[in-house]
């Protein structure tokens, strides 16, 4: 649904098909909820740097992925580094006195005594794929989105057309 979204405000634009205004009013509602805000704002800081325009926008759009899954990876690179880290200097270095034979414990069996069966704690591809799959599922659509921006161009008469997201481009051009 979140994907459908995306690609349906899209389709009037890249496609010239005009959609019904009650259609258009009702997608663009969720304009902000779908981008989670950052529409403009997140390209911002760019275009105080002097980096303005259409190609600066896809790049970053484009960037963004690949960083945030850095981010990710390095954020669980670093807990289970922490969690090591704490077991080992959690550990004990004191020697157990054990009694042997049965008498020492009752004649009872104890867990602490016998090797318990457990699940190997999970790998570092196993701790960092739901979040990065999951920052992949949102940032899919964004990235997108503006790539489909690149479609649109304001054609005249002469054959000519420019760019609709960036009107100092040229369509058909390099």
């Amino acid at each position: 649904l979140f994907t459908f979204y995306q690609l349906a405000t899209k389709v009037s634009q890249v496609y010239g098909v005009s959609l019904p205004t009650d259609v258009n009013d009702f997608l663009e509602s969720f304009s902000s909820f779908i981008s989670f805000g950052m529409n403009g704002v997140a390209t911002t800081p760019l275009e105080c740097l002097g980096l303005t325009g259409y190609v600066w926008r896809l790049i970053f759009w484009m960037l963004l992925p690949p960083v945030i899954i850095f981010v990710i990876i390095l954020s669980v690179y670093i807990s289970r580094s922490a969690s090591l880290f704490k077991k080992k200097r959690g550990a004990s270095t004191t020697p157990v006195d054990k009694k042997d034979g049965d008498d020492a414990h009752g004649g009872a069996f104890h867990l602490s005594d016998a090797q318990i069966a457990s699940d190997p704690p999970p790998t570092f591809i196993e701790q960092c794929l739901p979040p990065v799959l999951t920052a992949l599922f949102f940032l899919y659509p964004l990235v997108t989105k503006a790539a489909f921006d690149g479609f649109p161009c304001y054609t005249f008469a002469n054959g000519r057309g420019w760019l609709r997201a960036d009107v100092s481009i040229e369509c058909g051009t390099a």
